[in-house]
């Protein structure tokens, strides 16, 4: 259903040689614009603030398994430019799991913000950099945005044909 649809969009070109994207700087700003307002919203499962000590080391921490860094975390790991204000980690396991190892407590207004992992576990401490791209741009947050298209350009370049 999704390949017919960006076909009918004119997202999709089948040809004999395969399939590829077209339009694709457009269609990145159609998902980044869309998984802000429709998936990450709806995804959330708490809000929390790091135990006492937790915060300056943050980086050095190993998340349990199942869960993984995004938005400002998550760029820091991948190059140290953009240094976290607010702490996103998607997770396919309970959040309950960072209260257990004594990184996290529940906080209604927290610096760090679970959401529910939709793709499948990976090795990596990071989301995939399309995930993180899109959650800078969502902030709306300048040093965000820059951090941003520092992805785009380093790891996303393929989708700027």
């Amino acid at each position: 259903k999704m390949f017919n649809s960006l076909k009918e969009c004119g997202y999709l070109v089948v040809s004999s040689k395969g399939r590829y994207l077209r339009r694709t700087e457009t269609l990145l700003s159609l998902f980044v614009d869309n998984y802000n307002r429709l998936v990450k919203s709806k995804n959330i499962l708490a809000s929390m603030n790091f135990m006492p000590g937790c915060k300056d080391n943050w980086a050095d921490i190993i998340l349990p398994e199942g869960m993984q860094w995004g938005g400002e975390p998550a760029a820091y790991k991948r190059d140290r430019y953009l240094f976290p204000e607010v702490w996103d980690i998607y997770s396919s396991v309970a959040s309950a799991k960072l209260i257990a190892r004594r990184i996290a407590v529940p906080a209604s207004e927290g610096c760090i913000r679970v959401y529910r992992k939709f793709w499948q576990d990976d090795d990596s401490s990071t989301a995939p950099a399309l995930i993180i791209y899109a959650d800078l741009m969502g902030s709306g947050d300048s040093r965000c945005i820059e951090a941003a298209q520092r992805i785009l350009e380093n790891e996303l370049s393929y989708l700027r044909k």
